[in-house]
């Protein structure tokens, strides 16, 4: 499959791999990772377009970016939350312009760096993949 800019947007992981290593989907949800699923591998794939299919990394951090994107919505849309259970409080902030959020682990499980290389010419030699 493609994204219609030729990347490959294959997910790295079924729904059926997804639901056993997350919870049941009801079938809305289904429909729903199956689409999530097949943009983190183009997401993936545009930022390290060397990865194999089979890649560990890849996969994981695929169900990890669904299964947190799912969990977000299970809260409703919302700009800010807080949850209490017990002695435990989860709160946060949700940003609702980005329904993949890529975190800094996961940049660093896949070996993407968060900071762009440098890149200079002085005449002394020819750039880098320029």
């Amino acid at each position: 499959m493609s994204d219609g800019e030729g990347v490959d947007d294959t997910p790295f992981v079924d729904r059926q791999t997804f639901v056993g290593m997350y919870r049941p989907l009801s079938t809305p949800e289904e429909n729903l990772a199956d689409r999530l699923l097949a943009v983190a591998a183009t997401w993936i794939r545009r930022h390290k377009p060397d990865v194999d299919q089979n890649d560990a990394a890849a996969q994981l951090v695929s169900v990890m970016v669904v299964r947190d994107t799912l969990d977000r919505l299970k809260i409703g849309p919302l700009s800010q939350f807080s949850m209490t259970r017990g002695e435990k409080m989860d709160s946060g902030t949700l940003d609702p312009g980005s329904m993949l959020d890529f975190t800094p682990q996961m940049y660093s499980l896949l070996g993407i760096s968060r900071t762009a290389s440098p890149r200079a010419f002085f005449g002394d030699r020819p750039p880098r993949d320029c």
